[in-house]
């Protein structure tokens, strides 16, 4: 008689911890399934981007001349496919006889932080030989720094500058990018087509 309950006895607690086992290995599940599949199927973190192109840029892009006497006619004209970065053609015209200037800026009114990228980078096309432009950085502080930039022939030429040599400027606040071309450079009528610009790491 005693040895059947106690066999009685250890086949009821046997069944209680089964019971239990079952339950707490329901509760593990439900508990760490999901975490387990959050971590296993969680998305790889972004690509940083290494090129900045200016289209990601909020701006203003606008054609200028000679603000003092007006001595020089800018057009803008700006070509969009779905092939390319957008083309910006500067077409204008110099005076032989006076003083005039011409330009294309992309302006930024916010100031954009270009620090961390080493370098400039854009397309650009002349129309003819020995035809040049300046190439104008200014930050909010408009202060400004500049180089020049002369035609080989009428092949688009790819062109890049190390934003290091823009010792002058603030790249953490850069204000505005300046095509620029006066008289003493050029003369007559003229086109050239920029396109690409961006700045890489």
């Amino acid at each position: 008689m005693t040895d059947e309950k106690s066999r009685d006895g250890t086949q009821v607690q046997v069944a209680k911890i089964g019971v239990i086992g079952v339950v707490i290995g329901a509760i593990l599940t439900a508990f760490l399934t999901p975490l387990a599949n959050s971590y296993f199927n969680k998305p790889s973190p972004p690509v940083e981007s290494k090129v900045l192109a200016i289209e990601q840029i909020s701006q203003e892009v606008f054609s200028f001349t000679d603000a003092d006497n007006q001595n020089g006619i800018a057009e803008l004209r700006v070509l969009y496919t779905l092939a390319k970065p957008p083309a910006y053609t500067l077409v204008y015209d110099l005076p032989t006889d006076r003083f005039g200037a011409v330009g294309i800026a992309f302006k930024f009114d916010q100031g954009v932080n270009v620090f961390d990228y080493k370098s400039m980078h854009f397309t650009i096309q002349f129309e003819q030989a020995n035809q040049s432009i300046d190439l104008y950085l200014a930050d909010i502080a408009n202060s400004k720094a500049s180089t020049r930039i002369v035609s080989t022939g009428t092949v688009a030429m790819n062109v890049s500058f190390p934003l290091n040599n823009f010792t002058s400027i603030n790249l953490n606040a850069l204000k505005e990018i300046n095509f620029y071309t006066q008289t003493d450079a050029n003369i007559g009528h003229h086109k050239i087509i920029i396109q690409n610009i961006r700045f890489v790491k």
